[in-house]
């Protein structure tokens, strides 16, 4: 049995724009994803813009260089009935929260998700089996966190990633825009990289080639002593890793 759930966002006028999603509507499912990959106003809107879907996925987009339907789905992307199934898009928009909150009277939603663009934040509510809905919205992120669904990152390893994210923009710009929808879709790669020892050692590898070719090459300063502190950083972190 299907999960419904349903995905808007908030305009800064107050309006709101939304859509329907078939399955997985449940916190631990639509709702983790949400909050750890849509926190890009962007991106957010890129999602709502698909209109209904049959599931929500890691990214908005397919692989351009493979196929991607409804029937021959790529993994971690979003399906949506419009683009991979070729019916009608639908996107609901309602001027403001009280005709929004109405629109949940005799429907079949389990769960309800709005980002707030004024507050850059994910807000939940669940519907109830009289179709009500909780008068207000609440934080998804510490709901998410009560249920200790979120990943528990320390500030040694927030810093390391927040650098990755950087860095890639600037050593692997082509690389970036292709694999990447949002900057929260690089951390969160280099996070799983980097659960083991392995992927930290692989990544450490990776950037000491690139501070080795500077050397041989007109030397970008800044740059240079980024790369060498996060190789640093690194490595000081694996030891840690190993010491666990």
């Amino acid at each position: 049995m299907s999960t419904r759930s349903n995905i808007g966002i908030k305009n800064k006028d107050g309006s709101i724009h939304c859509i329907y999603c078939h399955f997985d509507g449940y916190l631990e499912h639509n709702g983790l994803i949400l909050e750890r990959y849509y926190k890009d106003q962007n991106k957010v809107k890129n999602l709502i813009n698909l209109g209904d879907i049959s599931s929500l996925g890691l990214n908005v987009y397919p692989d351009p260089e493979y196929e991607h339907t409804f029937d021959n789905r790529q993994k971690y992307v979003t399906v949506a009935y419009s683009r991979d199934r070729g019916e009608d898009k639908r996107i609901k928009k309602f001027d403001d929260m009280h005709d929004y909150m109405i629109s949940f009277k005799n429907t079949w939603y389990d769960y309800a998700y709005l980002y707030d663009e004024e507050n850059k934040e994910w807000l939940y509510s669940t519907i109830h089996l009289d179709y009500s809905i909780e008068d207000n919205f609440k934080s998804l992120k510490h709901k998410l966190n009560e249920l200790n669904l979120l990943p528990k990152i320390s500030k040694e390893l927030d810093t390391i990633l927040k650098n990755q994210v950087e860095l890639s923009k600037k050593l692997f710009k082509d690389e970036y825009q292709i694999c990447y929808e949002s900057e929260e879709d690089c951390y969160n790669n280099y996070y799983e990289l980097f659960k083991t020892p392995k992927g930290i050692e692989n990544q450490i590898e990776i950037l000491s080639d690139y501070r080795k070719d500077m050397l041989n090459s007109n030397l970008d300063k800044k740059l240079f002593k980024e790369i060498d502190n996060e190789i640093n950083l690194l490595h000081n972190y694996l030891i840690k890793e190993k010491e666990l």
